[in-house]
């Protein structure tokens, strides 16, 4: 399998070269492992096509996105920076642990885990260097660290370059970046949106990476308003849906239980998601909640609301914060419960500010408002009667008003019929 570049097969963008040079990253333990990660944080029934994607296939996409810059980035900066940018494209997700943000999140509130320091100890191949821990994937050692040598590529650049660095680091992590875009375009597809394939090609094409930044043709107008109506219709299916919510709750359930008993730690984060579920299910404290999650029989929803304010002094999302809302809502309702709180900072929708090519000048332009808002959902474990569950919504209300949550900042939540309606479709007569 060697001397001619790799072919990988995309629902997206059709059939896609990747250089010959760049198969040991693709095939390295570290980077294979992101074929058994989600790219949705959780697994839900109602949106089945979007769990069964994984990141790996994200990571291909991202990279097909970065090849189609390659030449106007050679333009402007050298062959070397050219090649680090690519590889930057394909590691950009290399830290995500199983379940992505919601392990993640509980990991670094209760163990201390940072992010950034974790992706770069694996690129420079420092990630626990005592011999039990180098497996990663499989029995697979890590390997990174040596193929970026074998094909000199310093792995402090590609570490800056993840962090967005520079300009060609604002192409993974900036404004909108190609991570953004194909996530965008790959979730509402696998939602069943039916987006223009051709748009996220017209809007990467549209952008000039230079030493001074990325400046966007005045073509990006229409595709990025294009992009952000499709970001938001993509995050309300996601954010209200309560097969996902609940299986978020149930999950982070699980994980800061399991992280405060010491069932789970950092070196649990090399897993897939099926390894941290298998995981989870030998362990007596959190067994049950896994069986019922593996089946879909999430935790019954009780109250759902969508408040105009963001996060407070209290993040409720801290496994501290969340115990005492939990006790909380147990007093006052007489059931058990278990929340999941979201916080929008930018989600539904983010503010802009690009630099766009005016005829023989640029001009800064800004685009958009950054959306803020909160997202409070809450289960129970056992089925309650729709009677009972109206009766609980006032007495919840007046708990959360306690955390700033007051009734006066509750928005309407979309109708998920309409993200979801399909022209011409029937209603089946039953």
């Amino acid at each position: 399998m060697t001397g001619r570049d790799f072919v990988f097969h995309d629902p997206l963008y059709g059939s896609v070269n990747a250089p010959e040079w760049l198969r040991p990253v693709l095939f390295s333990p570290e980077l294979q492992r992101l074929r058994g990660i989600r790219l949705l944080n959780t697994t839900s029934p109602s949106c089945s096509g979007l769990s069964d994607a994984r990141r790996f296939t994200h990571t291909l996409g991202v990279l097909f996105l970065a090849l189609r810059l390659v030449e106007k980035i050679s333009r402007n900066f050298s062959s070397q920076e050219a090649r680090t940018f690519l590889v930057s494209a394909l590691l950009h997700d290399v830290g995500t642990p199983a379940f992505g943000h919601l392990f993640e999140y509980q990991l670094a509130a209760i163990k201390g885990w940072n992010h950034q320091r974790f992706v770069a100890d694996i690129i420079r191949g420092t990630y626990r260097p005592e011999k039990r821990w180098q497996q990663i994937y499989y029995g697979n050692k890590i390997r990174l660290h040596q193929v970026l040598k074998d094909i000199a590529i310093d792995p402090e650049a590609v570490v800056s370059l993840i962090n967005g660095s520079g300009p060609l680091g604002q192409l993974l992590a900036g404004y909108i970046d190609l991570d953004n875009i194909d996530n965008i375009f790959r979730m509402a597809s696998l939602l069943g949106f039916q987006p223009d394939m051709g748009a996220p090609l017209k809007l990467v094409d549209s952008i000039t990476p230079t030493r001074e930044g990325l400046v966007f043709e005045k073509e990006a107008f229409e595709v990025l308003e294009l992009w952000r109506e499709l970001r938001k219709r993509t995050y309300e299916i996601l954010v209200f849906d309560e097969q996902c919510l609940s299986g978020q709750a149930m999950l982070t359930d699980c994980f800061s239980g399991a992280l405060k008993s010491g069932d789970l730690g950092e070196r649990h984060w090399p897993f897939t998601d099926e390894e941290m579920l298998d995981h989870l299910y030998r362990k007596r404290r959190t067994k049950q909640v896994i069986k019922r999650f593996s089946v879909g029989d999430f935790y019954h929803p009780v109250f759902l609301g969508w408040y105009s304010c963001g996060k407070g002094i209290t993040d409720l999302r801290h496994h501290e914060a969340r115990a005492d809302l939990s006790q909380r809502l147990r007093e006052v309702t007489k059931v058990s419960c278990s929340p999941y709180v979201f916080y929008d900072s930018g989600t539904f929708s983010k503010r802009l500010t690009l630099t766009f090519r005016m005829g023989r000048q640029t001009q800064e332009v800004e685009l958009g408002e950054k959306s803020l808002s909160t997202v409070v959902s809450i289960f129970s474990q056992k089925r309650i009667g729709e009677t009972q569950t109206k009766k609980l919504k006032n007495v919840i209300l007046e708990c959360l008003s306690d955390y700033g949550l007051h009734r006066s900042c509750l928005k309407p939540i979309p109708f998920q019929q309409q993200n979801h309606e399909v022209s011409r479709q029937r209603t089946i007569p039953f």
